[in-house]
This record gives structure tokens, C-alpha cells and sequence, in this order.
């Protein structure tokens, strides 16, 4: 594998390494709130969505297969990938509004929806069957547990 396969996945890349750094950055920086978890998982965001308009730029290669065929970074994954991003930053923005108006920090959150965002750009960008099942599961996994996140609510 070249570097130039390893910059068609970046995207994902940049989530995965964001959750955990959500998850690092919740259990060595305490502080009252999450507002440096939202920041986090933003910046991230942020770098996932330049990844893909860096693809994007004059000159980039529109249609490359990568990991054996078992990824394709063309034009309808690169869509897909910024509506994916742009929506996980509008839940994030949204669930730390409701979280701070709820006063209920839940850290937790931040990184499954990270986690969630790449299964979904997994699936974006799988070519075969075993990529889109595990790029179903790692977006299903993270949504089952932010679904049961505040069990004990009667709106959950």
C-alpha cells in the first residue's frame, strides 16, 4: 500500500484517531462541562472534511481503488463523506447544546458519534460485501449504544 492509498482513506483515518482522542482527552482532562470534548471532536471534523476536499482539488485522482479493491475513493464516496461529516457535526453541535441545557455531562456521546460517522463513511466507500458489513456494524454498534445512551428518560 502507497501513501497516495493511505491519503484516500484520511477521512477515516482522522475520526478513528479522533474518538480516541475524545476518549484520552475525557479521562485526563477533567473540567466542569464538555465544551473541550465538542472542540475536540469539531477540530476532527474539521480535519475529516479538508481530507475530503483536499481530494476534491484540481488535479486529484477521481477514482481510486484502495485496500485491494475493498474501498473505492471516487466522487459518490466523497459525497457522501462531506453530507456524512456535515451531519455529525450538526449532531455534535446539537448534543452538546442539549446535554448542557439537560446539565447531564455525558462524555460518551462525543466519541460514538466519531466512531458511528466512520462506519458510515466505511460504507460510503465499500466495494464488496465484507467492507459494507463491517462498516455497517461500526456504525450500528456506536448507534445502538447512542440510542440506549440516557435509558432511564421516558423520551429515549
Amino acid at each position: 500500500m502507497s501513501w497516495s492509498e493511505v491519503w484516500m482513506i484520511m477521512p477515516m483515518v482522522w475520526l478513528a484517531l479522533g474518538g480516541m482522542a475524545v476518549l484520552v482527552v475525557d479521562a485526563f482532562v477533567r473540567r466542569e462541562g464538555h465544551a473541550h470534548l465538542t472542540l475536540t471532536s469539531l477540530l476532527f471534523l474539521g480535519l475529516a472534511a479538508g481530507a475530503v476536499f483536499s481530494r476534491l482539488g484540481a488535479g486529484a485522482a477521481t477514482d481510486v481503488a484502495v485496500f485491494g479493491g475493498a474501498l473505492r475513493a471516487d466522487q459518490f464516496a466523497n459525497y457522501f463523506n462531506l453530507v456524512v461529516v456535515g451531519i455529525a457535526i450538526l449532531s455534535i453541535l446539537t448534543g452538546s447544546v442539549y446535554f448542557g441545557r439537560e446539565r447531564k455531562p455525558i462524555p460518551e456521546f462525543f466519541p460514538l458519534v466519531l466512531f458511528a460517522t466512520v462506519g458510515m463513511m466505511v460504507l460510503a466507500s465499500a466495494t464488496d460485501l465484507v467492507t459494507l458489513f463491517l462498516g455497517l456494524e461500526t456504525m450500528s454498534i456506536a448507534l445502538y449504544i447512542l440510542a440506549a445512551i440516557q435509558r432511564h428518560s421516558i423520551f429515549s
